[in-house]
Formats: C-alpha cells, structure tokens, sequence
C-alpha cells in the first residue's frame, strides 16, 4: 500500500442536536469525503458509527478529513483512514467487492452488536424500511433512524432492496440488495449507542438524475 502523508483527520465535536459543526477550511466531514472517494475509485461504503449518553451522535460522523489530495485507490485511501481516525476500522464487503463497511471498532468487541449478527435466510423485495422491520422482528435492537441531523445528507427508506440470501450477516443483508447503480457513494450510515447497542440504520438513496 502506498502512503500518503496528505490525509489527516481532525476530531471535532459536532452539536448534532442544533446541527452545528465546526467550518475547517479544506475538511469535509467523513459522510461526505467518502461520497468524493467513492466516486473517484469507483467502490461504495457503508458507515458504522457510535455514540455515548443520549446524543445521537457518531464520532465517526464527526470527524472531518482533508479534500485534498484524495487518494488514487482504494487500498491508499483505507490505509490512510485507518492511521488517521481513532476507533476506525475497514472491512470489505463478503458478497460484493465494490462495498467497503467503515466501522467504529469499539462496536466489534461486544457480542450484542446487531450488525454481526447472522440470519440464517433472508427474502425480501421491498423498500429499505420494510428490510429494517423485518430484520427488528427477529433482533429488535436495530430500527430504522426516525431524525435528520448534519451532517446526514439525505433520509431516505424508500431504496428498494431486493435480497434473497442464506447465512448472511445483518451488515450483509442491508448492502447487498440494493441496486447500486447510480446510488450514493454512501449506501448507508448507522448509530449505536455503546450503552444499550440499539442501533438504528437509514439508506441516503439514488442520486439525483443529473448526477448519475
């Protein structure tokens, strides 16, 4: 992997509730920085992120990374996340190799995280909202996310997912049934509090015709 001493992440803390965030000249929050990425090494990511108290905040969310400079690959761009964000972590995807899943690591060592649960049979053809239910009658600690605060982008649980899969984990199931053509580099993003581990998921949605 190369290196590239260009990427550096700054921690911020974001006032999610007043959608107050702090302006860095050349930063983008990482929600946005890995729409530019996607598009420039043409793979699609998912978002983990973690919270603690009441606040439905995502440190991962918060934190912001320079635009300049982007990475060429995508094995650049892991290396240089990951040595630049605290707790951050990087898995690929186990059934499509376009799709990256960014992690707050701290999420990984409890046993009671939804995400690596694995259902043994999902079939499913409907929109993003009717997935999440579906999945919350067998593990009602994930919901679907019922607020928007910045630096979300989009609330979107119309996405149509068709899935018909067998011992596949939960992180899995929401990625794989989308058609990515022309969807957000971001698929989407989720929160969890470290507390309770209930988590709750939305899907950003298909890009806006004009930027297909």
């Amino acid at each position: 992997m190369k290196k590239h001493v260009y990427l550096f992440a700054v921690v911020i803390f974001v006032l999610y509730a007043f959608g107050a965030q702090e302006v860095v000249a050349d930063q983008l929050p990482l929600g946005y920085f890995l729409q530019e990425a996607g598009n420039k090494c043409d793979v699609y990511f998912t978002l983990e992120g973690a919270y603690e108290g009441t606040t439905y905040s995502s440190m991962l969310l918060g934190q912001r990374v320079t635009s300049q400079g982007l990475p060429a690959d995508v094995e650049s761009l892991i290396f240089a996340l990951t040595n630049s964000i605290p707790n951050l972590t990087v898995k690929a995807d186990a059934a499509n190799k376009l799709i990256y899943h960014i992690m707050d690591k701290r999420l990984l060592a409890s046993k009671d995280y939804v995400m690596n649960e694995v259902l043994e049979s999902v079939k499913f053809d409907g929109n993003a909202a009717g997935l999440v239910d579906r999945i919350k009658e067998k593990l009602p600690r994930l919901s679907n996310q019922s607020f928007g605060q910045a630096p979300v982008l989009v609330i979107n649980n119309t996405t149509g997912i068709a899935l018909d899969a067998k011992t596949v984990s939960v992180r899995d199931a929401l990625s794989n049934g989308v058609n990515l053509v022309g969807y957000n580099r971001l698929v989407w993003t989720s929160f969890t509090s470290l507390e309770t581990y209930q988590t709750m998921v939305h899907f950003l949605g298909q890009l806006p015709r004009s930027e297909h």
